[in-house]
């Protein structure tokens, strides 16, 4: 599949639960607390953070469009949650007042266990057993 397609049916999904978002009381509750905070220095880490995942979405729908093989590119990408357990755990420890991650041994568990499992099931998916 080309990657215009890639872009457009994730943009489409996308937009349609952004529809939908507004209809979810806890959700209307919560945009407008942000909005109520909102800052220069809030929005400027929005903007980067905002900037920064669009940059990674390109980037993986570029990587599934140039793959042979989907799973591969799933495989890899699950791995990264990995680094997104690791760096939580490590703001929280070197920032404990500004980041505030459960890092109970439990919940620790639960992420890494749900990881393998992910990671486990593409395998298995594209490599069989």
């Amino acid at each position: 599949m080309p990657f215009e397609h890639y872009m457009v049916f994730d943009t489409f999904g996308a937009s349609l639960f952004a529809i939908a978002v507004p209809f979810l009381p806890k959700a209307r509750l919560e945009i407008r607390g942000a909005l109520r905070d909102l800052g220069p220095i809030k929005l400027t880490w929005f903007f980067a953070n905002t900037l920064t995942d669009f940059i990674a979405q390109v980037c993986l729908k570029k990587a599934f469009s140039l793959s042979t093989s989907a799973g591969l590119v799933s495989i890899i990408t699950q791995v990264q949650s990995i680094y997104g357990i690791i760096a939580g755990l490590a703001l929280t420890l070197i920032f404990p007042a500004t980041f505030h991650e459960n890092i109970s041994i439990r919940t620790l568990m639960r992420k890494l266990i749900g990881t393998l499992v992910m990671i486990g099931g593409i395998y298995i998916a594209f490599f069989g057993i």
